[in-house]
């Protein structure tokens, strides 16, 4: 109850406010929902097409049934309690005892990344739910090969893969495993007969989104370069031994970090010097989308999972001085190769650690039931550890905060951010004139002033009382989801955009009629849409009405769309698609504006970048 009850006050209280979810995973079904199917639709945000959609298609039906997105958030929480429910089963599978099976369940419920992304419209524990599902069938499957046991084996890979297709990778292994087992027990065969089945059951699932891929992209899976649209580059370029080595050891620091600056710095740079000792780069492009760095930082997309780090590599080392353990050693090497597999083929990504949550549920599993073997009956002590180091997480999640436990966090450790950025004028200079010792006093490219020096425990005290004196943690020291509004709440995880568009917000919520989305940059729309809908949506007052000239050619571009109000982020951009005699009023924000058309239009513009 500690952990129900509160997550599910944050999702029945907060609206969905993480930032990818904005971006592509709701704008996407707000797409669907106005065109009335779910094909290919002309966007800003590439990711809203291609990106996997099963979990979105889940997240869909609660916004038909409730015509508002109230309940989006359930998905993932739900996923979140099969996946707890799910490793328990899978270690009594293996022969655990009642006491292992729950340490194995708390070991999952108070996995930092997990609770955080319990209550987001994320598709991470959606996917996870499946894999776990997947593995779990798959032993079931093994004792006693019924049909219904390997259609829902099939199932379950099928859609973890079509929630995001890491699992594939995760999967590959296990795979592997259950190919052998069920080769040496059934026979040739039924073998033959199993993978029919699932090569079958798979291309059901797939084969309609990736049809649409193909047409539309001419890749099954994603853009491809010199076609005319955004191509993301998720897959690493090339591949090499070292290159595989750097990913593991990086995608593992990402649950090292600790919430002191000096410690990260020092292990930061270690790890780059282990680099250089072996010959490789660090920050290679064709291995990496962000620079290396090592860092604590408390988000629902990021946190690192420290303690059940620790627990598990543990776990994985005394594992191999087990005895009667055979079973749980090829559930650990699958895992691990999995892992292996995914550090290998995906670029490194300072997001990654919820691309890790596959690893980690079998990592429960195996520690979960190791433990118990040695602890016994002290078990208790584990889980009511656990139990307590994470609640930190259930009630200070930044983005739906219970209670302002950032705030005081970061103040009793003097925590100071690597890069200010800075909310209004007062704060920038401010920074400029009181911190230019520390900082950078010319802002970069995201507008922000970066740390110049790791600087001392007294400079770290000074600049934590600067930047308090300025402002710069008022969100976190006095705002909770009980004070803040709605349309604040939609912006918690990206509070930038909201005071570049909160002036535009009084103005967009009394709208009447449609709104064309005339954005430069390569963003989605959902947290604009959703502050300015009533209690019951339309989900097709907002739509994108300049895009690459490529996606003309598809059937939802070609629909008519009347709107009386443009909403973008360039007024360049407005005054060359519009004449001044067509405009009656133009509202400005920091970075956007909203534009009262004189009469309807219907016009659509290209935009070649």
């Amino acid at each position: 109850m500690l952990y129900v009850v509160p997550l599910v006050l944050l999702i029945a209280i907060v609206p969905p406010n993480n930032f990818d979810a904005h971006s592509y995973h709701l704008s996407r079904i707000i797409e669907w929902l106005g065109n009335g199917n779910v094909d290919h639709f002309p966007t800003r945000h590439i990711q809203q097409l291609y990106h996997n959609i099963f979990g979105e298609y889940l997240v869909m039906h609660t916004f038909l049934l409730a015509g508002s997105d109230g309940f989006a958030g359930f998905v993932q929480f739900f996923a979140s309690i099969g996946s707890i429910f799910g490793v328990s089963l899978l270690a009594k599978k293996l022969g655990a005892s009642t006491r292992a099976q729950t340490l194995c369940a708390i070991l999952l419920l108070t996995l930092p990344i997990g609770i955080l992304e319990s209550t987001t419209v994320q598709v991470d524990y959606v996917a996870c739910f499946f894999f776990i599902s997947f593995i779990y069938f798959g032993h079931d499957a093994i004792e006693f090969p019924r049909a219904e046991t390997l259609v829902a084996m099939a199932l379950s890979l099928a859609f973890g893969a079509f929630s995001k297709y890491t699992i594939l990778m995760y999967a590959l292994p296990f795979s592997i495993y259950f190919g052998i087992t069920f080769f040496r027990k059934l026979g040739f065969t039924q073998t033959i007969k199993i993978l029919g089945l699932f090569t079958l059951i798979l291309t059901l699932v797939f084969l309609p989104f990736m049809s649409r891929n193909y047409q539309f992209f001419g890749n099954v899976l994603s853009p491809v370069e010199g076609y005319g649209l955004e191509v993301e580059k998720l897959s690493v370029e090339d591949f090499s031994l070292l290159a595989t080595i750097s990913g593991i050891i990086k995608n593992l620091s990402l649950h090292l970090g600790l919430p002191f600056n000096n410690y990260n710095v020092y292990l930061e740079k270690l790890i780059t010097t282990a680099h250089g000792i072996i010959g490789f780069n660090v920050n290679d492009q064709r291995y990496g989308m962000d620079i290396f760095t090592v860092r604590f930082d408390v988000h629902e997309d990021m946190v690192p999972n420290n303690i059940h780090f620790i627990i598990l590599t543990t776990s994985f080392i005394a594992l191999f001085f087990a005895s009667r353990a055979t079973r749980l050693k090829w559930l650990a090497f699958c895992a691990f190769i999995g892992f292996v597999i995914f550090c290998t083929m995906m670029v490194f990504q300072l997001w990654s650690t919820r691309t890790h949550m596959p690893f980690f549920a079998m990592g429960c599993v195996v520690s979960g039931i190791l433990f118990e073997r040695l602890l016994k009956s002290n078990t208790v002590y584990l889980s009511v550890f656990l139990i307590i180091a994470s609640l930190g997480y259930v009630m200070g999640n930044p983005s739906k905060p219970l209670l302002p436990l950032k705030y005081y966090s970061k103040k009793f450790l003097n925590y100071i951010p690597v890069a200010i950025c800075p909310e209004n004028e007062q704060q920038e200079q401010g920074v400029k004139l009181r911190l230019g010792s520390f900082y950078e006093t010319n802002a970069n490219e995201s507008n922000c002033f970066v740390l110049k020096t790791n600087p001392k425990e007294n400079d770290r005290q000074a600049i934590f009382k600067t930047l308090d004196s300025l402002g710069y943690y008022n969100d976190e020291k006095y705002e909770t989801v009980f004070e803040l509004s709605k349309e604040k709440m939609y912006f918690l995880s990206h509070p930038g955009d909201y005071e570049n568009f909160k002036e535009i917000i009084p103005i967009l919520e009394n709208v009447k009629g449609n709104v064309g989305i005339l954005f430069e940059k390569g963003n989605g729309f959902y947290h604009y849409w959703a502050v300015a809908q009533p209690a019951k949506a339309n989900f097709g007052q907002m739509k994108y009405i300049g895009y690459r000239p490529r996606y003309a050619q598809l059937e939802n571009a070609k629909k008519e769309f009347n709107y009386s109000y443009v909403l973008g982020d360039n007024p360049k951009l407005l005054s060359s698609c519009y004449a001044k005699r067509l405009i009656d009023t133009v509202y400005h924000s920091k970075s956007f504006y909203l534009a009262k058309l004189k009469v309807a239009s219907g016009d659509k513009f290209f935009i070649s970048n």
